[in-house]
This record gives C-alpha cells, structure tokens and sequence, in this order.
C-alpha cells in the first residue's frame, strides 16, 4: 500500500489486544505511526505526554467510562477522535464542539473502512459511508 504524504501519529485506545495489534498493523502499512493504549488511562497518559493527530478509542473499557474518557481527552489533546466501538453511541449525548472533533465507526469493521475514517478525519471532515456513522 502507497504511504501517505504527511505521516501521522495515531493512539488506538483498546482493552482488546488482538484488535489493538491489528488496527496498528493495518494503519502502519500506510506510513502512520501507532502507539497503542490498553486502558482509558494509559491512553490518556499518552495523550497528555505526546502528540497525536488522530486518537482511535473503545468506549467500554476498563477504568474509564467512554463519555469520561472522551472528555478527558478533549482536555488535554487537540487530536481528532475516532470512536470505535460495539455499542450503540449517541453523537448527540456529545457536546456540540465536541461533535466536530470527532467520527464514529460501528464494530466490527474492515480495514479499509478504518483507514477511510482516519483520512476523512485527518482531512477535518467527519467520517461517512459503510458503518461509519456521522460524527459524533
């Protein structure tokens, strides 16, 4: 796969490790750099400590419930946010400016529908088509 022309900086943010491993090796063979997250509050700490263009995270995860944990990173990141997850998500429960910082991917997905998201987010626009759903 052709690399991108700027690389980005994605945080995947999963409790699921397997999943976790191959979000990272799908979105590294187009040029990105990954760092991946167990919990909500190792992904936190990462995204205080670091720089990242696009944060990909769970909801259900351990610690951290997923309106906490998007909120906290609002707080200390400036990162587009792609959430992904199995439950069913209400972007309107999200604050209005919180709405443009951010897309939804229903689980499970493919691969080529995550990488759409991450470029439809990196290009500011929210993320659409297939189970992508509005942004959130």
């Amino acid at each position: 796969m052709e690399a991108e022309a700027q690389t980005l900086r994605i945080l995947v943010i999963d409790d699921e490790v397997a999943l976790a491993e191959l979000m990272r090796r799908f979105l590294q063979r187009h040029g990105w750099e990954v760092v991946v997250a167990s919990s909500g509050t190792e992904g936190c700490s990462l995204a205080a400590a670091e720089e990242f263009d696009v944060i990909i995270a769970d909801l259900l995860l351990p610690g951290l419930s997923g309106q906490e944990l998007l909120e906290r990173l609002w707080t200390i990141s400036q990162a587009r946010i792609l959430v992904c997850s199995g439950l069913v998500f209400d972007p309107l429960s999200l604050p209005e400016w919180g709405r443009r910082r951010c897309a939804f991917l229903q689980k499970p997905f493919s691969p080529a529908m995550l990488v759409e998201a991450v470029k439809s987010l990196r290009h500011g626009s929210a993320a659409t088509g297939g189970s992508v759903g509005s942004a959130c």
